[in-house]
């Protein structure tokens, strides 16, 4: 699990939780954690290497993307709730993560980007895939080499 309970001490009363939780906590922590990393991993995946970054563990991890995730499952845990009951800044953190997911496709994370895989090919093939950190060149037409 990328997003663990102690993490949601920030946003989160322990209480609160912990009332939102009594049904079936492990399995509720699990779930919407799950969720985070696969709502994040649409978003910004075929970009970024995120599976190795959910494999962390501790202070090792993304903070960035750890906020990215807390917001979502936060957002996943509320649904429990009736939807009276869900604050407002849970909503707009909800969707401001989403929104910034969304932008994050293009531009820079300090994540390492993905790297395609294929059979006989150079990765550091422009057809290959990407190699860096930083924004990525779309189109079909090749680098200049400033050769003359």
């Amino acid at each position: 699990m990328y997003v663990v309970k102690a993490d949601y001490k920030g946003r989160i009363s322990t209480d609160l939780l912990n009332m939102l939780l009594a049904e079936d906590e492990g399995a509720i922590l699990e779930q919407s954690s799950k969720v985070a990393e696969h709502t994040i991993a649409a978003m910004v995946g075929k970009l970024y290497n995120v599976a190795n970054e959910f494999a962390k563990v501790g202070s090792e991890r993304n903070y960035y993307l750890l906020s990215l995730a807390i917001n979502i499952a936060l957002y996943q845990i509320y649904n429990i709730a009736d939807d009276e009951q869900v604050p407002e800044k849970i909503i707009k953190n909800y969707d401001d993560t989403i929104m910034t997911a969304k932008i994050s496709r293009k531009s820079k994370l300090s994540l390492p980007p993905f790297i395609v895989e294929n059979s006989g090919t150079d990765a550091t093939d422009e057809k290959a895939g990407t190699t860096g950190t930083g924004l990525r060149r779309y189109g079909s037409i090749k680098k200049r080499t400033h050769n003359i």
